[in-house]
């Protein structure tokens, strides 16, 4: 039975060997960059939105509930290795005239807006990682407003 200490050097040899492995297999490629957890792509679980305006009148458009999301980032390079975190806060309405939005879509639909963003804007690199921060939230919200109508996106704490 392992314990926690023994666990979490069990996650950080696993990661180790991952980042070694993709170094290994770059040397042919052109250098790549990705969101960390997963190694792919930004999970739906970074988004935990809390209500902040109540819903008032119910079943009419209104409220607002917003979740601050802290993405870390690798960029994978022989040449120009970095890591970096983008703070982001989504908003969206507890409800807008298309309906009702659940907590699960709102996450689903602003994982799905990032990932989209991310994918736009890792083109190469390295990257100057404010200026990539300020980027990834003006896309998300581009991407998130064709999804859920009246979403924001910001930095954590300026909406």
């Amino acid at each position: 039975m392992l314990n926690y200490i023994s666990l979490h050097q069990h996650r950080k040899t696993i990661f180790a060997a991952l980042t070694l492995l993709t170094l290994l297999m770059l040397p042919h490629r052109k250098a790549q960059a990705f969101p960390i957890p997963g190694l792919k792509e930004v999970d739906p679980s970074f988004f935990n939105f809390k209500n902040v305006v109540r819903q008032d009148p119910p079943n009419q458009p209104g409220g607002w509930k917003t979740a601050c999301a802290k993405i870390p980032f690798i960029y994978v390079s022989l040449i120009h290795p970095q890591k970096w975190t983008c703070e982001m806060e989504v908003g969206v309405p507890e409800q807008n005239y298309l309906g009702k939005i659940t907590d699960k879509f709102a996450k689903e639909a602003s994982a799905t807006a990032t990932n989209e963003a991310v994918g736009a804007i890792f083109t190469g690199g390295p990257y100057e990682p404010t200026t990539f921060c300020v980027q990834l939230n003006q896309l998300t919200e581009l991407n998130l407003k064709h999804l859920i109508p009246g979403a924001r996106v910001s930095r954590c704490g300026m909406q």
